[in-house]
């Protein structure tokens, strides 16, 4: 079996995008499979010509898409437009080649940008992929249980689908020997953009100040990357300011996978505050199955796909609401009780190696395939 990823970004780089097509090639290659990545990276980076060029994918998918046209059995496209889906569809007439959408993230919840964002646009865009791509599409690979009721929805009664939650290899995410992050005070950490609708960032950094000042700077907080919604970030950066806690947050910037893992495997906790919104309740955070794998404590809000698998006191700590005091208390809990946390991520790490492994879902996939191609 012959299988094309045709990814919409930089292939390889950075990002839980990225990790995960990394998962799915793995996954598919112990199956015996033949996996090609094919990506579509922005060339232009001024602000007039990196919009011009997001209208143009189509017409650069077009010439790979004819490339591989005789070449490969299945093309799995993960980020494309519904546009460009339409333009993989025309090009592959006549072929037995099936298209294979990735879904991750509800359409229309993600932000874009203020353009993307007009009502008008946003409507536009949305119509065009429920009612253009979903129903010309083969088959489809969701993250959760809410998407793939959604996707059935507006599906083709031919097409098929399959739910592949968060994929990790275990292998590589695990606890590891000393490293210059083991000899650090406690440290909690934020991975990926800075984004309060879909991290509640700012509740975290309310509870984490709390928590720092009662523990007299005992605790710090460790950002990857300063990137995000401005305004998210501008608040964040006041917070610790009015606190005067500034030598205690620290903005690292992207760093390669080892030195990553690293700072994971070591870190005190994982905080995912999940608001309540569209986007939460449809999309599966990656960085769970991470923290989950590593066999850290998890802090979780009681939202979405997380709750098919997360068991209060059992494998992860369940918030009962948002509020940053709620958030403080759990934080705390974990600080004063290494020995109760030492059995919840064990069975943390189990959960991780059961249902997340690249494995036994790049087998659960492999086969889909097959069926999807033989019927």
């Amino acid at each position: 079996m012959k299988v094309s990823i045709f990814f919409n970004g930089i292939y390889p780089g950075f990002g839980a995008s990225v990790n995960r097509i990394s998962n799915y090639v793995s996954g598919l290659k112990a199956q015996g499979a033949s996996v090609k990545i094919v990506p579509c990276p922005s060339v232009y980076t001024g602000y007039v010509l990196a919009r011009l060029e997001r209208f143009l994918t189509p017409f650069k998918v077009l010439p790979l898409v004819l490339k591989e046209r005789n070449r490969t059995d299945i093309i799995f496209s993960y980020g494309h437009s519904w546009q460009t889906i339409v333009v993989m569809k025309v090009c592959l007439l006549f072929s037995r080649t099936k298209i294979v959408l990735e879904v991750c993230e509800k359409p229309g919840t993600t932000y874009a940008s203020w353009f993307y964002e007009l009502y008008p646009v946003k409507l536009f865009n949305l119509l065009g992929t429920k009612f253009i791509e979903f129903k010309i599409a083969d088959g489809f690979v969701v993250i959760s249980h809410a998407l793939e009721n959604y996707v059935q929805l507006y599906k083709s009664r031919k097409a098929s689908l399959i739910r592949i939650p968060i994929l990790i290899d275990t292998r590589a995410y695990q606890k590891r020997g000393d490293s210059k992050w083991s000899t650090k005070k406690p440290y909690m950490l934020h991975t990926g953009l800075i984004t309060d609708q879909k991290d509640g960032i700012i509740n975290v950094i309310k509870a984490f100040v709390a928590v720092c000042k009662k523990r007299d700077g005992n605790l710090d907080f460790y950002f990857t990357i300063e990137k995000g919604p401005r305004a998210d970030i501008a608040t964040v950066k006041r917070i610790v300011a009015e606190n005067g806690l500034e030598d205690y947050v620290h903005f690292l910037g992207e760093l390669e996978m080892n030195e990553l893992i690293d700072l994971q495997a070591n870190c005190s906790m994982l905080v995912l505050n999940k608001p309540e919104n569209e986007q939460n309740l449809h999309n599966f955070p990656t960085k769970l199955g991470e923290y989950l794998s590593l066999a850290k404590p998890v802090i979780a809000s009681q939202v979405g796909e997380m709750l098919h698998y997360l068991v209060d006191d059992h494998n992860a700590l369940l918030l009962p609401d948002n509020f940053p005091e709620s958030i403080a208390m759990k934080i705390e809990y974990v600080l004063d009780n290494p020995a109760a946390m030492k059995s919840i991520s064990a069975n943390a790490r189990e959960l991780a190696c059961r249902e997340f492994d690249i494995l036994p879902n790049g087998n659960k996939l492999f086969r889909y395939f097959q069926k999807l191609l033989h019927g």
